[in-house]
């Protein structure tokens, strides 16, 4: 009898170190930095409008909506951790929350985004501003984020010819909805 209660007990132990394994070892780690994903739409027609959001290693993104002599980098500008701080004190709500494992999933391809070719802005609208997806990837030796082009829709569209890129901001427009 004791024999049966100790392989059950032996059982029941390498069933739980399995599953604590598991939850230990995840695909869902993401690189050493805070911030991954940003939204932007800028609009200079009829009024200046610039709102967007901002996903964090968490999966959390805060919206913002920021005032008119807003500071905006060039598109191919890094932003310095001042400047993120800046979008996250005009942040007042929260969109969404995306789980963990997804994030890390999205993360992982932003350094074949990054390698992307941009192609030549294209002049398709007017007064409809512009809505560019960014990916992020933090440089501690600058401490900045480098901004990744994603897309870029509305009054100048910029593709990056990245599948990966595509990809993300795909994601990111279900996201933006």
């Amino acid at each position: 009898m004791k024999s049966i209660k100790a392989y059950i007990m032996l059982a029941a132990f390498v069933m739980t170190g399995r599953g604590c394994e598991a939850l230990l070892h995840t695909d869902a780690t993401l690189p050493d930095q805070e911030y991954f994903f940003l939204y932007e739409y800028i609009n200079y027609a009829w009024g200046y409008q610039h709102s967007g959001w901002l996903m964090d290693s968490s999966g959390t993104a805060r919206y913002f909506s920021v005032p008119e002599k807003w500071m905006v980098p060039d598109t191919d500008a890094a932003i310095d951790i001042s400047g993120i701080e800046h979008y996250l004190v005009k942040a007042d709500s929260v969109i969404t929350v995306v789980d963990r494992s997804i994030l890390s999933e999205k993360v992982k391809l932003i350094e074949a985004a990054a390698r992307g070719t941009l192609g030549e802005p294209e002049n398709v609208m007017a007064d409809a501003g512009t809505r560019s997806y960014y990916a992020l990837q933090y440089d501690p030796d600058q401490a900045v984020y480098e901004r990744i082009l994603l897309k870029q829709e509305g009054d100048w569209e910029i593709d990056n010819f990245s599948s990966a890129a595509g990809e993300l901001a795909e994601w990111m427009q279900s996201v933006t909805e």
